[in-house]
C-alpha cells in the first residue's frame, strides 16, 4: 500500500512538473490572477511583455499599460459571466497584442480567478502595413503609364496619326475601354490603401 501510494505521488510530480514546464515554454504571454485579481503566477512570455514580475501585484498593474483599452471591464466581464473575452491588436509601446481573458472555476462552476493570454501580432500587423504599402506604392507606379497609354489612344482615334480605318478604330476603342477599367482599378486599389492606412475616411 505504501509503495502504491508513493508510485501515485511521483507520478503526481511528474504532472507537474511537465506541466510547469509547458507553462514556462509557451510563447503567449500567461498572467494566472484570483477572484481577488491579485496575480498568481505570470509566465516569462509574460513579464517580458509587459515588464511586470512573475506574482504579487494586483491587475491594476497591468490594466496601466493599456491606456487605450478598458481592461478592466474586459476582466470583470469575463470573471462575471464566465465567458471567453477576446480583444484585437491592442498596443503596447512598440508591440501589438491580441488578448484573450477566461474564467477558471471548480468542477462545481464557481469561479475562483481567470487568466489573461497576451499573444504577440506584431510580425503580423507588421507584414499587414507593408502589404498596404506595396498595394499603394504599386498603383501610384500603374497609373503614369495607363495615363500615358490612354493619351496616346486618344490620339490614335482623333487621327493625330493619320486616318483611322473602322476596323482599327473598333479595335482601338476596346483597348481603350480596357485601359479605362485599369485605370478604374488602380483608383480602387488606391482607395483601399487609403482606407487602411486612415488616410482617407468615408
Amino acid at each position: 500500500h505504501l509503495a502504491h501510494t508513493f508510485t501515485q505521488k511521483l507520478e503526481l510530480e511528474d504532472i507537474k512538473i511537465r506541466d510547469e514546464a509547458l507553462f514556462q515554454a509557451l510563447t503567449n504571454g500567461v498572467i494566472m490572477f484570483d477572484s481577488a485579481k491579485r496575480v498568481l503566477l505570470a509566465n516569462p512570455a509574460a513579464t517580458r511583455f509587459t515588464g511586470l514580475p512573475e506574482e504579487g501585484y494586483y491587475l491594476s498593474e497591468l490594466y496601466k499599460l493599456f491606456p487605450s483599452l478598458d481592461l478592466k471591464e474586459k476582466v470583470d466581464e469575463a470573471i462575471r459571466e464566465g465567458k471567453i473575452t477576446h480583444v484585437e491588436e491592442v498596443p503596447l509601446v512598440n508591440f501589438f497584442f491580441e488578448i484573450f481573458i477566461v474564467s477558471v472555476k471548480y468542477s462545481n462552476g464557481e469561479i475562483i480567478g481567470g487568466a489573461i493570454i497576451l499573444h504577440d501580432v506584431t510580425h503580423i500587423k507588421e507584414l499587414d502595413h507593408a502589404k498596404t504599402e506595396f498595394v499603394s506604392l504599386a498603383s501610384h507606379q500603374l497609373r503614369t503609364p495607363l495615363t500615358s497609354i490612354n493619351w496616346y489612344i486618344e490620339m490614335l482615334q482623333a487621327g493625330d496619326a493619320g486616318a483611322v480605318n473602322d476596323k482599327q478604330k473598333e479595335f482601338l476603342d476596346e483597348v481603350y475601354k480596357g485601359s479605362r477599367r485599369m485605370v478604374q482599378l488602380v483608383s480602387d486599389l488606391l482607395n483601399v490603401s487609403r482606407l487602411e492606412t486612415g488616410r482617407l475616411k468615408i
